[in-house]
């Protein structure tokens, strides 16, 4: 009997490999320092900071307050997970990041996205790839996430690089009423990392 327990154990070991977290590490006291460019060229920093431990559907996570509303977050065995962003809720919790999907693969997700305290029937499609990129003179090997989500009013693109160590350090926004063309959309708010953990 112990002989069969010792051979399970390998299986069991290979079975259970964890994701890198390195991408967008989660731990008391970060702290991340950006610029951000709105809509109209509105430019300003604002910091975004790791404020508490919550938990995201069934994972440890950690809640992140900014100048933008709250975000909770939490690495699930493959992915990197949120339940809430900037005041939009998601349930099931919504997939920010892969690192083991491949450049040109996709995951989808269905749910449903609480805004202004209405409920709205969601999906979404997230691609990524390997992207070397340049911020404040400082270059990056990243993966640039693509995160799509549709509902039956507006699409919403949301693009992030992650860096690893850091984690993003830039993202972009944009919001199309069903109906526009993606040229009728306003320029993209950007943020851009100044310091990170």
């Amino acid at each position: 009997m112990k002989l069969r327990w010792l051979l399970l154990v390998p299986v069991l070991l290979i079975g259970c490999r964890s994701v890198d977290s390195s991408w967008m590490p989660l731990h008391e006291g970060a702290v991340w320092t950006y610029a951000f460019e709105g809509v109209g060229g509105l430019k300003r920093t604002f910091e975004m900071r790791t404020a508490r431990p919550a938990p995201v559907s069934s994972f440890s996570g950690w809640e992140i307050d900014s100048d933008f509303g709250v975000s909770k977050m939490a690495w699930s065995s493959e992915s990197l997970l949120a339940s809430e962003l900037s005041g939009a809720r998601f349930e099931p919790p919504i997939i920010l990041l892969k690192p083991g999907l491949g450049d040109g693969d996709e995951v989808t997700w269905s749910g449903t996205m609480r805004v202004g305290g209405v409920d709205k029937e969601a999906t979404a499609v997230l691609s990524q790839k390997s992207e070397k990129i340049e911020v404040e003179n400082e270059s990056y090997q990243t993966l640039r996430a693509e995160l799509l989500i549709s509902t039956k009013e507006t699409d919403l693109s949301l693009l992030t690089w992650y860096a690893k160590g850091i984690g993003i350090v830039r993202q972009q926004q944009r919001s199309v009423e069903k109906g526009e063309t993606t040229n009728a959309a306003p320029p993209l708010p950007e943020i851009e990392l100044l310091s990170g953990p």
